[in-house]
């Protein structure tokens, strides 16, 4: 007898359904690698937004530091915690030869679990290894756990799965836009703007 671990609902057929077609204008516009300014940010956001559901009270700010190698005043635990995030997420690719013990430290499974989460997504598309769908989740915490405790007690997984598909579409819908208004700016300090919209060049001088 196969074990069925989540029931197909329509919420589940639109979320996906949704899902591509965000994936879709990704891959369109380039966006499965971010510039690299943006892949540093969203990690920084990922990290906080992973070890703070478990407690970890160090700011993005914090988190920045550290990752550039500069000194942070905060509990020695949350640096520690910091710092062997920065390193399982600088690894992703090679997760699985990666030792879990430092990011196992303390309320760590859930922490595995949102990193293997990252690496089965990016398996899919690259852009996941950049989206923090960590910061979603943050922002949802009590529903979070809400959910877990209610696919604990039904024994299937259909709820989480509607949730993080959820989380998952919020991202990407987020970072086309964020990309979407980092090419309207560019537009408007292009010599071609003019006013409302771009003006076309002059033939005769390029400009």
């Amino acid at each position: 007898m196969i074990h069925k671990y989540y029931e197909g609902t329509p919420q589940i057929i639109n979320l996906s359904t949704e899902i591509g077609r965000l994936l879709g204008v990704v891959d369109a516009t380039h966006l499965r690698k971010p510039q690299t300014e943006l892949r540093k940010k969203n990690k920084i956001k990922t990290i906080r937004a992973s070890l703070g559901i478990e407690g970890n009270t160090l700011s993005e700010d914090q988190i920045t530091a550290i990752m550039d190698n500069k000194r942070v005043i905060g509990p020695s635990k949350d640096i520690k915690e910091v710092e062997n995030a920065i390193q399982a997420y600088d690894n992703l690719s090679n997760f699985d030869a990666l030792s879990k013990e430092s990011y196992l430290e303390a309320d760590g499974n859930g922490r595995m679990g949102r990193l293997w989460q990252t690496v089965i997504l990016m398996k899919a598309n690259p852009v996941f290894e950049y989206l923090p769908i960590e910061q979603e989740i943050k922002k949802s915490q009590e529903e979070y756990y809400n959910v877990l405790s209610q696919c604990d007690k039904e024994g299937l997984s259909t709820k989480f799965v509607e949730y993080l598909l959820g989380k998952i579409k919020l991202s990407l819908a987020e970072l086309v836009d964020t990309q979407r208004e980092h090419f309207s700016l560019r537009g408007r300090r292009s010599p071609h703007w003019r006013g409302g919209g771009l003006r076309q060049p002059d033939h005769r001088t390029g400009l």
